[in-house]
């Protein structure tokens, strides 16, 4: 009997400049959305004044945030919804960026056991 994992982590919905929206969430995605998250977050900080105000003569420029929400799909349904700001920095969205390491990393360890004993395809 052929064993099926169907689950999967995509991005519902981002705000911001790039399309993200569909996309299914694998290391490089993460990677590449944690590295914009602490650029983001570089570019606003360098925009504030000794105080950790920001001048006037910033406010165009600032970037803020963006959120990113993100669902784990089985069987074609959202199961769990998930948010990140990215902007934030990689500090503050420590936790939230590990649990999703930890849960496509998971994923694929499961699909690649299933993969060498001969139960499933491997394709991600």
């Amino acid at each position: 009997m052929k064993k099926n994992i169907n689950g999967y982590w995509v991005i519902e919905f981002n705000e911001g400049e790039n399309n993200y929206a569909g996309r299914m969430l694998d290391e490089t995605l993460l990677d590449e959305l944690k590295i914009k998250d602490q650029s983001i977050k570089d570019f606003n900080d360098s925009l504030l004044d000794e105080y950790g105000d920001l001048p006037k003569e910033h406010y165009e420029d600032y970037l803020g945030y963006y959120k990113f929400y993100f669902d784990y799909i089985i069987d074609g349904k959202a199961k769990e919804h998930f948010r990140i700001d990215i902007g934030d920095g990689n500090i503050s969205n420590e936790k939230e960026f590990d649990y999703l390491y930890k849960q496509i990393t998971s994923h694929t360890i499961k699909q690649w056991l299933l993969y060498i004993k001969g139960d499933i395809p491997f394709n991600i």
